[in-house]
């Protein structure tokens, strides 16, 4: 089981009843230790990402799992699972 997972992240910001998608299905796993690194052009969605993963963000379609526990059914708390407080 990984620590962290990411499943069909999807993440669309709008402009009156423009869409503009930002995230389009996203997927990654992360494991306990490692080490990783979010790289991209400006306005990529590193920072959407990162927010969607701190919970920060509630507001996207998807999956983020930490220890095998959905968080969009958890209320809102601190992860953690990914400050490494373990």
């Amino acid at each position: 089981m990984h620590i962290l997972e990411l499943r069909n992240i999807k993440k669309s910001y709008f402009l009156g009843k423009e869409e503009f998608p930002v995230l389009r299905g996203i997927n990654l796993d992360f494991d306990k230790g490692e080490f990783i690194s979010l790289l991209g052009e400006s306005g990529g969605g590193k920072s959407t990402l990162m927010n969607i993963i701190g919970g920060l963000d509630r507001n996207y379609d998807g999956d983020v799992i930490v220890d095998g526990i959905p968080q969009k059914r958890k209320k809102k708390k601190i992860w953690i699972a990914i400050a490494g407080i373990r």
